[in-house]
């Protein structure tokens, strides 16, 4: 017998920013082993059927904790040209990386060394972006410091948030330096988001 589909507790129409982000923390890292392994081959299948993916030459990723979703084969240094964040005095920077060891940083979040070629977010074609919720209008709900806002505002490249499906809710109240995403990509697909005459 095939057992249950997991569904997490989380009620997908909470109005507050915070009780999203506690409700979905507690979510993501709940999620059992066998079904985060069975999530993730279906969610890095999804990226990999992304166009942007195969068309980009610098791809910004990131390296998952908290039970984000880690993106593993999809950063390959062969395949494209990398840049990891890193976050020092509430700024963050991206550095190339073609596999150097990394370094524990904020949040204890994995990092580049600071010594490492710097990557201007202008030179981003592709950002792969982490959150702990995301909606059909591109809205993000990150950590609340607003690290990614700040370092995205302006630039060209094609920004993908990187989610669990349930973390896809019907509304984010979006405040005004909040950055749209362009796509979604989960373990149940990838899709545009946000109005049509953006893409």
């Amino acid at each position: 017998m095939t057992p249950p589909r997991y569904v997490p507790p989380v009620s997908t129409e909470q109005p507050s920013r915070d009780a999203l982000r506690r409700a979905l923390r507690i979510a993501r890292r709940e999620l059992p082993a066998d079904e985060r392994d069975r999530r993730i081959a279906h969610l890095l299948a999804n990226l990999a059927d992304l166009p942007w993916m195969r068309e980009a030459r610098v791809v910004a990723g990131y390296l998952g904790v908290g039970g984000e979703p880690e993106l593993g084969p999809m950063l390959d240094p062969a395949r494209h040209v990398l840049a990891l964040p890193r976050t020092e005095h509430e700024r963050m920077t991206l550095h190339r990386w073609a596999g150097e060891t990394l370094v524990p940083g904020a949040f204890r979040i994995p990092e580049p060394p600071a010594d490492l070629p710097l990557v201007s977010p202008d030179e981003v074609d592709l950002w792969l972006i982490p959150g702990l919720a995301f909606d059909r209008r591109g809205n993000r709900l990150g950590r609340g410091a607003g690290h990614y806002d700040r370092v995205l505002a302006g630039t060209r490249g094609r920004k993908v948030g990187i989610a669990w499906d349930f973390q896809v809710v019907e509304d984010i109240p979006a405040e005004v330096h909040d950055v749209p995403m362009d796509a979604l990509v989960t373990d149940a697909g990838w899709f545009r988001v946000g109005p049509v005459d953006k893409h």
